[in-house]
């Protein structure tokens, strides 16, 4: 498996709590796994159904989208996910 996180955000959202959801993900991502940031001013399913054939062409077989405001809370939370996909 080659899964990935992907969170989609607008201008509107202040650049500190994108670099705090971040470094969140990171301290619970024990898996190393691929994270992506992505800018947009598109409608959130259009912008989704993109990143999925993005992501598929760099092999990335499941996709978490996490909104931004969204936080794992335990060392097993994103690897779970995973492992339930």
């Amino acid at each position: 498996m080659n899964p990935c996180i992907a969170t989609i955000f607008m201008r509107n959202i202040d650049p500190a709590m994108l670099e705090m959801q971040k470094k969140v993900v990171e301290k619970f991502n024990k898996s190393k796994i691929m994270q992506y940031p992505i800018l947009t001013d598109a409608p959130p399913g259009y912008t989704m159904d993109k990143l999925v054939d993005m992501l598929e062409e760099r092999k990335h077989d499941a996709i978490m989208f996490l909104d931004v405001d969204a936080l794992p809370l335990s060392d097993y939370a994103i690897d779970y996910f995973f492992d339930m996909a």
